[in-house]
């Protein structure tokens, strides 16, 4: 048969007339999980309400989460905006979405919020029983922002936030709130913590809280599920879910006390990670602090990213003009670290060039690089050396020159 001949037959096919909508089953388990229904100017929706008292989440830090000042949201957050944030005042949020992938398709139908009050923790999470509800679910969010000063979540800027942004305007809804400051603990734990296998909530609050979660529901299972009992009309087998939602904003609230933490109980952290302290304070322009911090720190040359703190120590007093304190660091440098690096050699000789007037104590720190750079060429000959080799023969031939001069003027 041609395709002319194919066309005409499906021309002449008696078109069959639409199936008619199929009806939601009835909602069953809306007691068991708690869900409450609430009439709004779109329609109703369902919301559960939970309070958790700081003994009941004992594992979950509160009470050191009430305790923290202003400032040390500044910190944690490496940003300015959060300088004045108040404990009461910042919104924890968490979203349990239809799948990873984004775009149109995908959303959220269940959107938790947290915050903290009397020592308290007040938890709401608004369900999604069908898409016709999600202009009544986000124009009742909206309402939860105000009064708050800023938002706290874990990848909510890179994901949690941008789909609520994106659901708020095909809903054709306003939400100023989501423009309030945004404390991403994902960000400040890969910052001030370094050498996890891995930053998923669950290794993280692992490490933090000593928390291990017990016959808790694996993300990838959710989307599914949420399916399934909307098709079928049986929510309890979401009650798993909801748990977890309430697990994942409780942890929030533990791992913004432990990051704080991190700045005052800097003792004994390895080196790697008190680099990490230091250099937010830096950014910070806590230069104080974070010179404090540096001198008192007990790492030894050994430990990995004792060179990296050197270092950062020694730039920062170079950057501030305290070149007699840099140059201590650059000598510490030279006579501790196990593995040779031309760079505390070359700054030291700088130092006593320009700020010391003393050229035969550039030259002589240079014939001790040299040493120790021959001794480590003839171990491996790598690249890196022949470049040192070349910059120190640049270096020392300059001083000679000047040293010569020096002495025909005199």
């Amino acid at each position: 048969m041609s395709i002319r001949e194919k066309l005409a037959a499906l021309q002449r096919t008696t078109p069959t007339a639409p199936s008619p909508p199929q009806e939601r089953a009835p909602l069953r388990g809306l007691e068991e999980i708690g869900l409450e229904c609430t009439e709004t100017l779109h329609g109703p929706l369902w919301i559960r309400h939970k309070r958790f008292t700081a003994g009941q989440i004992l594992p979950y830090r509160l009470e050191d989460f009430l305790q923290l000042e202003p400032r040390q949201f500044l910190l944690i957050g490496k940003n300015h905006a959060l300088q004045g944030v108040h404990p009461g005042k910042l919104l924890f949020i968490d979203t349990e979405t239809t799948g990873l992938a984004g775009g149109a398709g995908t959303y959220a139908f269940l959107v938790g919020i947290a915050v903290c009050s009397e020592e308290a923790v007040e938890v709401r999470q608004y369900f999604l029983v069908d898409l016709d509800a999600e202009k009544a679910l986000y124009s009742s969010l909206a309402s939860e922002f105000g009064g708050r000063e800023a938002i706290a979540s874990y990848n909510g800027k890179s994901y949690d936030l941008p789909l609520i942004r994106s659901r708020c305007v095909m809903n054709r809804i306003n939400f100023d709130g989501l423009d309030l400051p945004h404390l991403d603990l994902l960000h400040a734990v890969r910052r001030l913590y370094k050498g996890f296998a891995s930053y998923t909530l669950g290794e993280v609050e692992g490490r933090l809280l000593h928390i291990r979660r017990e016959e808790d529901i694996p993300g990838a299972l959710i989307p599914g599920l949420y399916f399934e009992a909307v098709r079928s009309g049986d929510l309890t087998t979401l009650k798993p879910v909801f748990q977890h939602n309430v697990m994942d904003l409780l942890s929030l609230i533990g791992i913004t006390a432990a990051a704080a933490g991190r700045f005052d109980a800097h003792e004994g952290l390895p080196a790697r990670d008190l680099l990490a302290v230091i250099r937010t304070l830096t950014d910070l322009q806590f230069y104080g602090d974070a010179e404090r911090i540096g001198c008192t720190a007990l790492c030894t040359p050994a430990e990995e990213g004792w060179t990296s703190l050197a270092r950062h120590r020694a730039g920062l007093h170079k950057r501030r003009g305290g070149y007699t304190e840099a140059a201590e660091i650059w000598k510490e440098w030279i006579e501790q670290a196990p593995d040779f690096s031309f760079e505390p050699y070359e700054e030291l000789a700088k130092y006593h060039e320009h700020r010391a007037g003393d050229i035969a104590a550039a030259l002589d720190i240079l014939a001790r690089a040299e040493g120790r750079l021959e001794i480590a060429r003839a171990l491996h000959d790598h690249y890196v050396y022949r470049e040192w080799e070349a910059s120190l023969r640049h270096r020392k031939e300059r001083l000679l020159r000047k040293q010569q001069l020096q002495r025909r003027e005199a």
